[in-house]
């Protein structure tokens, strides 16, 4: 299995290094702050994703991107104004290349969607970017699969500091950024995303 994605994506990737057994899976995990698929100049994800899958021959892929993607895009002698119709088409193309990519090397897609944000522009934001990605997921059915991160980290959708966590009491999840995942935060997204791995396609990485 290969996990990618943001800094939120190292923060998913660290709890499922740390709460997956590893008897039950083989993990790489690629997670890298900073990065996404609107600069690809600064980090190209679909040439990386290709020597990932070349090296390692997933049967799953892992994404959680987005964070950092309101910026404009450039492709050829244009750019994509951040919330622009082009832009949403192009960002829909990137999404399509990393999960067919994934696809055509044999791999099924488990897409984590972006939490709900404090910042009203920044949570507006990864809105539209969820969406667009469920979009793109809904195409392969089988194949690919969307997991809303809010079920667990902002039920309801409203950004939260604190959940109820499975003991029923309050737990930290979000970190004071407003942004990124406590340890408690990502160990529960890490649950639920081995809950969808085995409703979705009977891989029990956390168990029975």
């Amino acid at each position: 299995m290969v996990e990618i994605g943001d800094s939120l994506g190292v923060d998913l990737g660290e709890a499922m290094q740390s709460t997956w057994p590893p008897a039950s899976v083989q993990l790489t995990m690629a997670a890298r702050g900073d990065t996404g698929l609107a600069n690809s100049g600064y980090y190209d994800w679909p040439s990386q994703l290709a020597g990932l899958l070349t090296r390692t021959h997933p049967q799953v892929v892992v994404v959680l991107l987005g964070a950092n993607d309101l910026q404009s895009m450039v492709t050829g002698a244009a750019v994509l104004y951040d919330g622009t119709p082009a832009w949403n088409a192009e960002y829909a193309a990137r999404v399509t290349s990393i999960v067919s990519e994934s696809v055509h090397a044999g791999a099924r897609v488990l897409w984590v969607g972006e939490p709900a944000m404090e910042t009203a522009f920044l949570n507006a934001g990864m809105s539209r970017i969820d969406d667009i990605a469920q979009r793109v997921i809904a195409r392969y059915p089988g194949r690919a699969a969307y997991l809303d991160s809010n079920s667990v980290l902002a039920p309801g959708g409203s950004f939260s500091f604190d959940v109820t966590g499975p003991t029923g009491r309050q737990v930290q999840v979000r970190t004071p950024d407003g942004v990124h995942l406590m340890p408690a935060g990502a160990d529960l997204l890490a649950a639920v995303a081995g809950r969808a791995l085995a409703r979705n396609w009977g891989m029990h990485v956390t168990g029975p």
